[in-house]
Formats: structure tokens, sequence, C-alpha cells
């Protein structure tokens, strides 16, 4: 295991190597590893053969500088103290993750257990009467049957006084009809039993088209596909647009009355004066608003009905809630496999820091790396110098790398 770099000045790790011999094959001290170079590459005129040992003498003689060096190596060995301490807590910190991970899935993993408890009660009571859905079942009868009557009442009157009733006679007759009259009129079946029995039972079936559609409504709400949303905006709209022609047949009536009744001179009722009119806006209010109550109650009645011997809501959300907690679990394992992973890899370099302590002897491999990377330089500057072939470079350059990788890896 290669040591790390440790805190030496890179110009001084090159410049200088502690020999007594100063024989002309060897380093002269304070001869930097580039001068190195170019001396010995012109002694032996580039020759190819001597490149890797000399690359070799390089290498054992910086490496024996550095461990000759007494400061240096208290110095690398107080640092690898240090990283063997930084490492240790590293490894800490990330078993203490990785413990509140575990944690948390055992935590996941008992929910999943308790919510399995209760699918399986839910299982077992399903077919039987389901209290809660019996009370909502007769709260939302109640409801449902006072909104039908009021729906009936209002637009069986509605239907009436936009399409058969006359308002400038009951006017006359001293029967002055407001909104509110036309909205919630108590002889509109029998004046229209009356003219005809065919008035009857247009005006009968009146409320029921509204109700029908309110059933329209819950029956595309309930299906599974998209065009759900579609089909229910149509129904809406359809509803909100036969409101408004009600609302504006009313409102132009009891305005043509007030024309009649006064000598100055007044528009013409049109839509732009219905919009602004609030005898229209009271007829939507008060049919339309209530017909989506009315709907949104028929909608939770036939749900309870459902719903009153059987659990399948019920089941069903503990389902969902037991997948959801599945999903938590799977990426909670997915961080615990990571922390696992950089503990793993932390013990790695803890155990190249102890296995490098025990050695007492440092030195480091990239000023090594350096000072061949130096006289390697000081080489192939000489070897221009003497104007040596292009091939023969090449070749010196393979000679280089081979060996700095056998040295080195």
């Amino acid at each position: 295991m290669a040591p790390s770099i440790f805190s030496l000045k890179p110009q001084a790790s090159t410049n200088n190597i502690v020999s007594a011999n100063s024989s002309p094959d060897n380093k002269i001290q304070d001869e930097t590893y580039k001068n190195y170079g170019i001396r010995i590459c012109g002694k032996v005129t580039a020759s190819l053969n001597v490149l890797n040992p000399f690359l070799l003498s390089v290498y054992n003689g910086e490496k024996q500088r550095q461990i000759s060096d007494k400061e240096l190596q208290e110095q690398r060995k107080n640092q690898l103290s240090n990283e063997l301490i930084q490492k240790n807590g590293q490894i800490s910190l990330e078993k203490t993750k990785n413990e509140a991970i575990s944690s948390k899935i055992q935590n996941l993993q008992n929910d999943i257990e308790s919510l399995s408890s209760e699918l399986l009660e839910a299982k077992n009571q399903n077919g039987q009467i389901n209290k809660m859905a019996r009370v909502k079942l007769w709260i939302g009868c109640i409801i449902l049957a006072i909104l039908t009557v009021y729906l009936f009442i209002f637009y069986s009157s509605t239907f009436y006084s936009a399409f058969f009733k006359n308002f400038l006679e009951s006017y006359l007759s001293g029967d002055k009809t407001g909104v509110g009259k036309a909205m919630f009129d108590p002889q509109a079946l029998p004046n229209a039993l009356h003219n005809g029995l065919g008035e009857l039972v247009f005006i009968i079936c009146a409320p029921i088209i509204f109700m029908g559609l309110g059933y329209c409504l819950h029956y595309f709400m309930t299906s599974k596909s998209f065009t759900r949303f579609l089909k229910a905006g149509s129904i809406l709209l359809i509803t909100v647009m036969f409101d408004c022609i009600l609302a504006y047949l009313i409102g132009k009536n009891l305005y043509d009355i007030d024309v009649l009744m006064t000598i100055d001179d007044m528009p013409s009722f049109s839509p732009s004066l219905a919009f602004v009119d609030i005898n229209f806006w009271a007829v939507i209010f008060c049919g339309f608003i209530v017909y989506l109550i009315w709907g949104i109650v028929f909608d939770m009645t036939l749900t309870a009905y459902e719903d009153l011997r059987s659990n399948k809501y019920e089941i069903g959300q503990i389902k969902h809630r037991i997948d959801e907690l599945k999903k938590d679990i799977i990426e909670e394992n997915q961080k615990l496999n990571e922390t696992n992973l950089v503990i793993d890899k932390l013990n790695a370099e803890k155990a190249a820091l102890e296995q490098s302590l025990s050695q007492n002897v440092f030195f480091d491999l990239h000023i090594i790396k350096l000072a061949l990377s130096d006289f390697f330089a000081g080489w192939m500057t000489m070897m221009n110098t003497l104007s040596t072939t292009n091939k023969n470079q090449e070749t010196a350059t393979n000679i280089y790398n081979d060996t700095v990788n056998q040295l080195f890896n």
C-alpha cells in the first residue's frame, strides 16, 4: 500500500539526495534530478540500455533519502496517526447513521405487521354490518330526501314560470309575482293541471331531468377512465346552461313587467342586462348550487350503501398504506447499502494506515515519482540536444513508462 503524500516541499525533495559518494555515475549533492538526468544522458550518449538501471537508482536513492530523514519519518508517523484517528471518527459516524437507518427499517416493518393484523381483521369482518356506513347512509338519505323535495319544488316552479306563466295577467289581478314566487310557486302544479295534462307532465318531468343528470354525474365519476372528467364536466356545463336559460326567461318576464309599469324609457332585456340583474343570479344560485350539493350527497349516500356490508374501502386504504411503507423500506435499504459501502471503504483505508504504521518506515511515493519525472525530463532534454531520432526518443518514453508502472503498480 503506497503511503499518502506528506508535507514536503517538492523542489527540496527533488533537489537533494544524501550521499557521500560523488562518483561521476552518482547524483552529486545539491544537484537537481533534472540536471542529473541531463548529465548522465550526455555521459552515456543517450544509450537506451542504461536508462532503466538509472531510473531504478533514482527510485532507490530517493526512497533511502526519505528513510534516512528522522524528522521526516517522525512527521510522517504523526500524520498517519492523525489520519487513523480521523478514519475511526468517520467510521463511528457512519455506523451511527447505519444504526439509525436500521432502527427506522425495523419501525417500518413493525408498522407493516400492525397493518397486516388490521387488514386480516377487516377481511374477517367483511360482510358484517358496517355501523359507520349505516350512520352515513341514514344521514345521507334524510338530507337527500329534503334536497329532493326542494329541487322538485324549485324546478317545477321555475319551469312553469319560465315557459307557461302569464306574469302580466298575474300582476293585473293583484298578484305581484317576484323572483321568490317565480322560483317557489305553490300554484305551479294546479295551474299546469288546469292548463292541460301535457303541461303538468312537462312540469313534473323537469325536476327528474336534473336529478337524472346528477345520477349520470355519479355514474361517470365511479369509472376509472380518464374520460370521466370530460363527461362529468359536460354534465355540469349542461346543467348550468339549463339554469341560465331558466334564470334568463324569469328575469326577462319580471323586467318586462317593470317596463310596462314605468313611464321612463327602458332598454329591452338582453344578456348584458341579465348579467347585472340580481334576479338572474338568484335563480342560478338557488338552483345550480343546491343541485351540486344534491349530487354530492347522492354520491356519498350510494357509497355508504356500497360499504354497508363491505369493508372494501377500509381494506383498500390499509393495502395502500402497506404498499407505501414497503416503498419506504426499499428506500431505506438502499441508504443502508450505501452506508455499508462507505464503512467497508473506510475500514479498508484504516487497515492500510495501520499496516503503514506497523512498518515503522515511511516514504512518500509522490515525491519519488516527481524525482523520476525530473530525471527523465533531463534525459529527454539531452536526447534532443544530441539530435537522437524520434524512434529512440519514443523507445526511451516507453522504457520510462514501463519502469514507472512496474515500480508503483
